[in-house]
């Protein structure tokens, strides 16, 4: 619906006051019709959003409403996985928000990607799930268990597959999230080489997601580093072309690792 397609692209110019109010705007529409899964899945975007906007304490309240009949916590929760991966991705953020232990965090980001990647008919297809395993890869980096994220860029890459060459969605602004989760990872604990500056320039040239808190993160640092004193060197590329280049990046470098 209009009110969730706004929300969005409120939330990948980092606006989230007014996505939050857009996504509210879109409940309160759609709980009078009864539409119980829509409500979720747009509720679980608001958490999200509140989140990215610090705003913890609103974004737990959400989260409570949303598992007020609905078990999170068991080992294989039943419903839309659409719903269940950003719900999953949301109680990690709000983990990280609370200070929680890195492992616990991590444990999180991890879980919300493999619940998705499981349930979900189309896999990384689809965009949702392609932006719940970079924003947990964005994640499990900001958490400090890298070794896991290397473990999700397979899926990554098969996103950008599947959406290079079908039957994915040609969503852009998904390869942009996945060139941000990527640059942010193949920059950790190295120092920035002749492929994270090209991923940088890549990132800075398809502006991604930034739906959750860990996705903003990984957004701000390529833009930090692309900066006036920063790595990159040439100017933005067309998006179609950036998302070629990047396709071939990853190939060419995420297995070699």
């Amino acid at each position: 619906m209009r009110q969730s397609s706004t929300g969005g692209l409120y939330g990948q110019q980092g606006r989230y006051s007014e996505a939050a109010a857009t996504y509210r705007a879109g409940i309160d529409l759609l709980a009078p019709l009864g539409a119980v899964e829509d409500v979720r899945q747009i509720r679980t975007m608001l958490v999200l959003t509140l989140l990215a906007g610090d705003f913890p304490d609103d974004a737990r309240r959400e989260l409570d409403v949303i598992t007020d009949d609905w078990d999170l916590e068991a080992e294989d929760p039943q419903g839309n996985p659409e719903v269940i991966g950003p719900a999953l991705l949301g109680v990690a953020e709000l983990a990280f928000a609370d200070g929680a232990s890195n492992p616990e965090v991590a444990a999180g980001f991890l879980r919300a990607a493999r619940v998705m990647l499981r349930e979900h008919p189309f896999g990384v297809a689809d965009p949702a799930v392609l932006m719940v395993v970079s924003a947990a890869v964005a994640g499990l980096v900001r958490s400090g268990d890298v070794d896991a994220a290397w473990e999700l860029v397979p899926q990554m890459v098969k996103g950008l597959d599947d959406m290079t060459f079908g039957p994915g969605w040609q969503d852009l602004p998904q390869a942009g999230t996945v060139a941000s989760a990527f640059t942010v990872l193949w920059n950790a604990g190295r120092p920035t080489d002749s492929v994270g500056r090209r991923l940088v320039e890549l990132a800075v040239s398809l502006p991604g997601r930034r739906d959750c808190p860990s996705l903003d993160w990984a957004w701000r640092w390529t833009q930090e580093q692309a900066g006036e004193d920063g790595v990159a060197r040439h100017p933005a590329v067309p998006r179609h072309v950036a998302v070629d280049e990047l396709q071939r990046l990853l190939h060419d470098q995420a297995f070699r690792i």
